[in-house]
This record gives structure tokens, C-alpha cells and sequence, in this order.
């Protein structure tokens, strides 16, 4: 949908602001994909990574760890 091809043959291409709808219709788009994946990936992307780190800071209390100095 953010290409200038959406428009059937022989559409007069109107300027908004100077600009062709299409720059619009680009802009829009890109501004709606970045909004939807800032949205997905703040909500649903699940990551182990805290239950990871506790469990390493667990095991740097008890001593188990001998790598780290």
C-alpha cells in the first residue's frame, strides 16, 4: 500500500501540500507498520531473559560459579 501503484491507469494524481497523495499514502503506511511492530514486540515478545538472570544471580551467591572473579 506505501507504492504509487495502487491507483488504476489514467487517476489523476492530486497534490496535497505540494506533495502527491501517494507520498501521503507512503508516509501513512510506514507510520502505521512502525506503530503496529513498537506495539507487538513492547507487548507480546516474552523473553526469558529476566528468569535467566535471576537464576544466574542465584547461582553467583552460592559460589557455584568459579569463572567469574
Amino acid at each position: 500500500m506505501g507504492i504509487p501503484w495502487y491507483l488504476p491507469p489514467g487517476t489523476l494524481h492530486p497534490l496535497v501540500f505540494g506533495l502527491p497523495v501517494w507520498t501521503l499514502v507512503a508516509v501513512a503506511s510506514s507510520i502505521g507498520v512502525c506503530g503496529f511492530l513498537h506495539w507487538a514486540l513492547s507487548k507480546h515478545w516474552n523473553l526469558v531473559e529476566d528468569a535467566e538472570e535471576a537464576d544466574t544471580a542465584e547461582a553467583s551467591t552460592d559460589g557455584s560459579e568459579s569463572w567469574r572473579t
